[in-house]
């Protein structure tokens, strides 16, 4: 049996419908800021808005074979400093795709974007996962809330 290859890419009008799957997972709503499900016509609002906002807004999928199994952010929210999140399907959790997606493309964005110095990832306390996987790329613990851990990556 062949072995899918992984791949990452840029974010296509045709990964609408995956990117909204992945959204609704329902541990990617409990590990969200925001757990209500999200309805497709908000998605697609959403979706067509951010694909519209190239100057400030990066978005990568990876894929296992022709499947979309995960997505990276990178918001520009900022001068300077951009707001990063990723998400995987179930299935493919833990099983080194979220550090393969990270560090394969940390460096990358940073080489094409170099008026940010600073990267931020906003996690629930709850999700030790990514913690480490932030923490295992270089971002350092910068704040605590009750909820949230505020994680650093600064370049310079």
């Amino acid at each position: 049996m062949p072995v899918d290859t992984f791949s990452i890419r840029m974010v296509q009008e045709k990964d609408a419908r995956a990117l909204w799957q992945l959204a609704n997972d329902p541990v990617t709503r409990e590990n969200s800021l925001l757990s209500a499900r999200i309805s497709w016509e908000d998605h697609l609002r959403w979706f067509y808005e951010a694909l519209r906002m190239k100057d400030r807004l990066t978005m990568y999928v990876a894929c296992l074979g022709p499947c979309v199994v995960g997505q990276l952010r990178f918001f520009e929210d900022s001068p300077g400093s951009s707001t990063v999140s990723i998400g995987l399907a179930q299935g493919y959790r833990g099983k080194g795709l979220g550090k393969k997606l990270l560090s394969g493309r940390l460096g990358f964005y940073l080489s094409r974007n170099p008026q940010v110095d600073r990267l931020r990832a906003v996690i629930k306390r709850t999700n030790t996962p990514s913690t480490r996987l932030f923490t295992g790329q270089g971002f350092k613990i910068a704040a605590t809330s009750n909820e949230t851990l505020i994680l650093m990556f600064d370049r310079r």
